[in-house]
C-alpha cells in the first residue's frame, strides 16, 4: 500500500468558501460516476491509473489538497481536503477502459441520504467532474503520472503577437477547468525591431542616470519608460484554452494653458487597451498565431482587437474561429 501527497495544480472559477451557514442550501445529488477512456481497449490499467493520478496532480480549487489513501491493483482511493476543515474520499477503481469514481465518505460537505437518495454540498461534485475532465485531458494527451507527453502530436503550439501600434500587451492563458478564473501569465510581447529595443534599453538608463537629479514634478512628467519585451512568445497548449490580452503603452500629449496646444509644453501619458478574452480549441500538432492589434486616434483612446490564425503552413494564415468572452472583464 502507498502513502503519498499530491500537489493539486489547476484552478477553478467556483469558490468553496466560505461554506458555513450556506452550506445547507447548496447541495445536489450525489452520483457516482463511470469513464470510458478507451473503448478499444488499447491502454493498460496501469495507465488508466497515472490518468487519474495526473488529474488529481493537475485539479487545484484554492487551498485544495489530495492524498493518496490506498493504492492498490485496480483500485485507487483518493481523499481531498479543504483546509483540514472539509473532506470527501473517493474510490477509483479502473481497467484497461476506463474507470469509475466512486463516492465513500466526507465530512462537513453535509452529505445526507434519505429515501434512498444521497446529497452533498455541490461542490463535492464539481470536484469530481473537474478530476474526470483532466483525466481525459491526459489521455488525450497520453501523459504519464509526472505529467511527460508521450503523444506530441495531441499537442499544439502558440505564438503571440502584437501588432499596430508599440504597445507593451499582456497575454494570459487558461485551460477548459477555468471559466473566467485565474488566468496564468503567457508573458509580454511588443511590436518594436530589434534597433528600436536597443534604443529603449538606452532610455531606461539615462532615466536612470538622472533619477537622483530629478523633482517629484519631472518624475511625473517624464515616468520611466516600459522596459523593452519580446517580440513574440511561443507556448505548447492544451485545449481549449481561453485567452485574454491587455496592452499599456506611454504616448506624448501636448499641452498648453488654456487648451491651447504648445509644442514646447509635453507630457508622457500611460493609456491602456484591452483587455480582450476569447475562447478557441486548438488542434494537436498544429501552428496558431495569436495576434493582438491596436491603434489609437488623436484623442489617444485604444481601439483593440484580438485574432487567431492557422499558421502550420507558413505560407497561408487560415483565420480560426473564436468566441469572444464579454463576462471575462479583468
Amino acid at each position: 500500500m502507498k502513502k503519498s501527497f499530491l500537489s493539486i495544480a489547476a484552478s477553478l472559477l467556483i469558490s468553496l468558501l466560505p461554506m458555513g451557514q450556506a452550506l445547507a442550501a447548496r447541495t445536489v445529488n450525489l452520483v457516482d460516476k463511470s469513464v470510458v477512456l478507451d473503448e478499444k481497449s488499447t491502454r493498460t490499467p496501469e495507465q488508466i491509473r497515472g490518468y487519474i493520478l495526473y488529474a488529481a496532480q493537475n485539479f487545484r480549487p484554492t487551498q485544495l489538497s489530495a492524498r493518496i489513501e490506498s493504492d492498490n491493483p485496480g483500485a485507487l482511493q483518493l481523499e481531498f481536503n479543504k483546509e483540514d476543515q472539509y473532506y470527501l474520499s473517493v474510490l477509483y477503481t479502473y481497467d484497461h477502459a476506463g474507470f469509475k469514481a466512486t463516492y465513500v465518505s466526507s465530512k462537513n460537505l453535509n452529505y445526507a441520504e434519505k429515501d434512498g437518495v444521497r446529497v452533498i454540498h455541490e461542490n463535492t461534485m464539481v470536484w469530481m467532474d473537474e478530476v474526470i475532465k483532466m483525466a481525459k485531458a491526459a489521455y488525450g494527451m497520453q501523459l504519464t503520472a509526472k505529467g511527460e507527453v508521450t503523444n506530441p502530436m495531441a499537442l499544439s503550439e502558440l505564438s503571440f503577437r502584437s501588432t499596430g501600434a508599440k504597445d507593451t500587451v499582456a497575454f494570459e492563458k487558461t485551460d477548459e477547468t477555468h471559466v473566467c478564473g485565474k488566468f496564468d501569465d503567457v508573458g509580454h510581447v511588443a511590436n518594436w525591431s530589434e534597433a528600436e529595443i536597443a534604443a529603449r534599453e538606452q532610455e531606461i538608463k539615462d532615466w536612470n542616470a538622472r533619477l537622483q537629479t530629478m523633482t517629484s514634478a519631472e518624475r511625473r512628467s517624464e515616468p520611466k519608460p516600459l522596459p523593452p519585451r519580446s517580440a513574440s512568445l511561443r507556448v505548447v497548449a492544451l485545449r481549449p484554452l481561453q485567452i485574454s490580452a491587455n496592452s499599456s503603452v506611454y504616448v506624448y500629449e501636448e499641452v498648453g494653458s488654456n487648451g491651447s496646444l504648445s509644442a514646447t509644453q509635453t507630457r508622457r501619458v500611460r493609456h491602456s487597451c484591452g483587455p480582450i478574452t476569447f475562447t478557441f480549441t486548438p488542434q494537436g500538432a498544429r501552428k496558431y498565431s495569436v495576434e493582438y492589434a491596436v491603434s489609437y486616434a488623436e484623442s489617444f483612446r485604444g481601439k483593440c482587437t484580438q485574432s487567431v490564425f492557422d499558421v502550420t503552413d507558413p505560407d497561408k494564415r487560415i483565420a480560426v474561429a473564436a468566441e469572444d468572452i464579454q463576462m471575462c472583464k479583468k
